[in-house]
């Protein structure tokens, strides 16, 4: 028993390979219920209210080739957008202490705090029926922006010549918006590396206890029988498999021996020796 699980183990090892793994790809339908796949969007029409960037249409056409990346002939779908843009500043000047010739004196400074809110609603209709609604909403403020601070964040966070102009903040948010739109849209891709599991020697009696029972069954009904092929047979496989095994080798060697002295007691039989 101990040498059948054992070579059980190192099948299970040479088959596996120490360290290798296995690449395990799910692929989930889009999220937005469209009935299929589309791999190219077309805009129809695209309103903005109020009135804000001129560039969005080229946007959404730029954007939407960069995730997508659909060919001319590839499943399609129309886009209709409507894009709303809400923009909060606030102005109130800022009082600095300033130190000159010896006195501190308080100094009023002009200051910006914006906050934009773009709301996106995208209609979409593909070409093969399938029609969805989507609303999305993305906010930028000026207070957390890299750019109004400067390198090292060294900047006053409400310097009104560092705050981005609205146009471009709209154009930014709704590329997102559109980005976010082709993900939802297409179908999500997420592999997985699954290490291949080495069974130890410490683990043979849990794991293998239903083939040695097996393997058990079918030496005693061989041995009844006075054949011992089938039990002759497993072994070479797990020793084929196992590698160099000797505590196998010698039950091979114990199996031939018992067939031959049971094929020599019955008239007329000889044994062949694999």
């Amino acid at each position: 028993m101990k040498a059948r699980s054992l070579a059980l183990i190192m099948v299970a090892a040479a088959a596996a390979g120490c360290g290798q793994t296995v690449e395990v790809k799910y692929v989930l339908p889009p999220a937005a219920p469209l009935g299929g796949t589309v791999s190219r969007l077309r805009l129809v029409s695209l309103q903005a209210d109020p009135p804000a960037g001129q560039r969005l249409g080229e946007i959404f056409r730029r954007t939407q080739a960069q995730c997508l990346r659909g060919a001319d002939s590839a499943p399609s779908a129309g886009v209709t957008a409507h894009v709303w843009t809400e923009v909060t500043d606030h102005t109130q000047p800022r009082q600095l202490l300033v130190r000159h010739r010896g006195t501190t004196q308080q100094q009023a400074v002009p200051a910006l705090v914006r906050t934009v809110r773009v709301r996106a609603v995208f209609g979409v209709a593909a070409d093969g029926g399938g029609r969805a609604d989507i609303e999305l909403r993305h906010q930028w403020k000026s207070m957390g922006d890299p750019r109004v601070r400067g390198p090292n964040g060294l900047h006053r966070p409400d310097d009104p010549s560092r705050v981005p102009d609205v146009d471009v903040v709209t154009e930014e948010l709704f590329a997102l918006c559109v980005k976010e739109l082709c993900d939802m849209l297409a179908p999500v891709e997420m592999t997985a590396s699954v290490p291949r599991r080495v069974v130890w020697p410490f683990e043979r009696d849990s794991v293998n206890a239903r083939f040695n029972e097996t393997l058990e069954l079918e030496r005693r009904a061989a041995a009844e029988q006075g054949d011992l092929t089938v039990v002759l047979e497993r072994y070479r496989r797990l020793l084929d498999g196992g590698g160099d095994d000797e505590e196998l080798r010698q039950a091979v060697h114990r199996v031939e021996h018992a067939r031959e002295i049971i094929a020599a007691a019955r008239p007329g039989t000889q044994a062949t020796k694999k």
